[in-house]
């Protein structure tokens, strides 16, 4: 089942079409801990220069009491571990889009690094 006439004639090998989940699930986990590092490393930097602040009032709150790291080291497992938990237990058709919780977040994370060196840079 699957192969052509010509296919079964000229013995040629059969391509199957298939949806490899866990390289898909590895590739969004890696996306979310690569924006949040490139966002905690890029603020650090630009938070060196006398010119520029955090403008968001709940990381300048948590940077405040110096837990901004352990927050996003918990948001990340936190998102993480859900997602594992949720793929592997629950049972529903299409279950693979709820990995664009965490590729939105690590994608959002990664842009906000970027930005933050686009304006340390513009500020040297």
């Amino acid at each position: 089942m699957g192969e052509s006439p010509l296919h079964r004639f000229l013995k040629l090998p059969v391509k199957r079409k298939h949806f490899d989940m866990r390289n898909l699930e590895k590739g969004t986990y890696i996306t979310l801990v690569i924006g949040a590092f490139l966002d905690q490393l890029s603020t650090r930097i630009a938070l060196t220069s006398p010119w520029l602040s955090e403008g968001n009032p709940y990381t300048r709150y948590l940077m405040g009491l110096e837990l901004w790291l352990l927050f996003d080291i918990f948001f990340g497992l936190l998102i993480i571990g859900s997602c594992f938990v949720v793929l592997r237990i629950l049972d529903f058709v299409n279950k693979r889009y709820i990995l664009i919780v965490p590729y939105l977040c690590g994608s959002f994370r990664f842009l906000a690094g970027i930005w933050n060196l686009y304006l340390y840079l513009k500020v040297i």
